[in-house]
């Protein structure tokens, strides 16, 4: 029972930091992912999804969210190799980062008209300046 108790305090001690430790993650360094991702849109730090997730929005492009985004197989296969290899953690069955529960957390206190004004919950850059250095704090 008191090992219970410890690994209880442990995790709920635990999430703080994981929600604390995304103000700041690596960002994108491979060439290749920083052009074809960020051609369209910030080119998303590996951390902030799994790399089940990544392999599942990398694998079908032709229907990347209602847009087709269409690579090369080569271009596709080193996309995947650096998400999968960078990833961190997120919820099955999720493929928005937006949709997140830690993203939800983060964004609990942000009023509707700042993400009108962004125009997409997924405009990383309009309320985080930093975004394409990783740097996500307010």
């Amino acid at each position: 029972m008191r090992f219970l108790i410890s690994l209880t305090a442990a995790c709920l001690l635990a999430v703080p930091a994981i929600a604390g430790s995304l103000d700041h993650v690596p960002p994108v360094s491979d060439a290749v992912v920083k052009k074809e991702c960020g051609a369209c849109h910030l080119a998303y730090p590996a951390k902030l999804l799994s790399a089940e997730t990544w392999i599942k929005i990398t694998g079908d492009l032709p229907h990347h969210f209602g847009e087709d985004a269409t690579l090369s197989a080569e271009k596709v296969q080193t996309i995947q190799a650096y998400y999968s290899q960078n990833a961190g953690r997120s919820q099955a069955g999720l493929l928005r980062i937006s949709e997140q529960s830690w993203w939800l957390r983060e964004h609990r206190s942000v009023g509707q008209s700042k993400f009108t004004a962004a125009k997409s919950k997924a405009n990383c850059q309009a309320c985080h300046t930093g975004a394409d250095r990783g740097q996500f704090e307010d």
